[in-house]
């Protein structure tokens, strides 16, 4: 089976995060609270460009909860062969459930 690409994923899904972060040590890496409302980094080797649209669902650690929310890429870290960094995207979190998703994380 060929791996899903930026070519042959349909639009709705390349608008789809699905985030499952397994313990609070990931969690506190990939929070981001810089970011204004919440923001949250999800590695990836996607192509995304700044400010598109996405919804995202996220399940946080053990009983903290899933949640989904819309949002928009407010950061960029290039693939790993132009960058020491983990590749990936920060996604500031809006609409009802960010500020729920914030709070949930912040009281951990």
């Amino acid at each position: 089976m060929t791996p899903p690409t930026p070519q042959n994923q349909s639009k709705l899904k390349q608008g789809v995060i699905r985030l499952n972060i397994e313990d609070l040590k990931d969690l506190y890496q990939a929070y981001m609270p810089f970011v204004d409302g919440c923001g949250i980094f999800v590695a990836t080797e996607e192509k995304y460009a700044l400010e598109q649209e996405v919804f995202i669902f996220l399940k946080l650690p053990g009983d903290l909860g899933k949640f989904a929310a819309s949002g928009r890429i407010v950061w960029l870290n290039p693939p790993k062969k132009i960058s020491k960094r983990v590749p990936g995207v920060g996604v500031q979190l809006r609409g009802k459930e960010a500020p729920k998703i914030r709070e949930v994380i912040e009281a951990g």
